[in-house]
């Protein structure tokens, strides 16, 4: 059979085209490559930040109001005026009779405290009833004081003009009298002691008596003493 050859190029042609159609179904159904894939980043190294000790807080003191203390008075300023409420020891006067009387302070006095006429407000005072009736009060020395001056003498109300009461200060610890003055009404005398070496004074008043006199003579004198002060 004759065949053309126009008719033999149609077949080649249809021979290519189907190869290609061949072709391309084959690369529509090959896997698509993946996509890029997107780096992990790697996590940085953390230091854990160490953990807090556990502390035990301190107990918190409870609050107390106390009386003042001789160790207390004794660590205030050097400019002190003492108060009859911060003496670390009294004796009442009279306190070895039955007819013994509590100091008491000036400023709290219904009545005037004056010595030889001029008037005092701070400091203390007791009445003394009888013939050798005695009484003190002591007070602690302020550390860093000097000096102790104090005023003394009788009450100008005081009822008896004859009677001689001797004021004495002396050291407790160690009984050494450090000045002493036997004053009568309308007499007064300034103390002025030296206490850089004295922990401790003691302030006494005595009422003295004639000798024969009894200690059971009656006598009505107030004894001051006035304006306290450690410098």
């Amino acid at each position: 059979m004759f065949h053309s050859p126009c008719t033999g190029s149609k077949r080649r042609a249809a021979i290519i085209a189907a190869g290609l159609s061949l072709l391309l179904a084959a690369c529509s159904h090959a896997p698509k490559p993946d996509a890029t894939p997107t780096p992990t980043a790697t996590p940085e190294p953390t230091t854990a930040s160490p953990s807090p000790t556990a502390t035990t807080p301190s107990p918190t003191p409870s609050a107390s109001i106390a009386s003042p203390t001789p160790s207390a008075m004794a660590s205030k300023s050097p400019e002190w005026n003492p108060t009859l409420d911060q003496a670390v020891a009294k004796e009442e006067c009279g306190h070895k009779t039955h007819y013994w009387h509590y100091w008491e302070t000036l400023s709290g006095s219904d009545d005037v405290s004056a010595i030889a006429q001029k008037t005092y407000n701070n400091g203390f005072k007791c009445a003394l009833t009888q013939k050798l009736n005695d009484g003190s009060v002591e007070l602690l020395v302020p550390k860093g004081a000097k000096t102790f001056t104090i005023t003394a003498g009788q009450s100008d109300y005081s009822r008896d003009t004859d009677v001689t009461v001797t004021f004495e200060i002396s050291d407790p610890i160690s009984d050494k009298v450090l000045d002493s003055a036997s004053l009568r009404l309308n007499e007064a005398k300034e103390f002025s002691i030296d206490v850089s070496s004295v922990p401790r004074l003691k302030l006494k008043v005595v009422a003295e008596a004639a000798q024969g006199d009894s200690r059971k003579s009656d006598i009505s004198v107030i004894a001051i003493w006035a304006d306290p002060k450690f410098s």
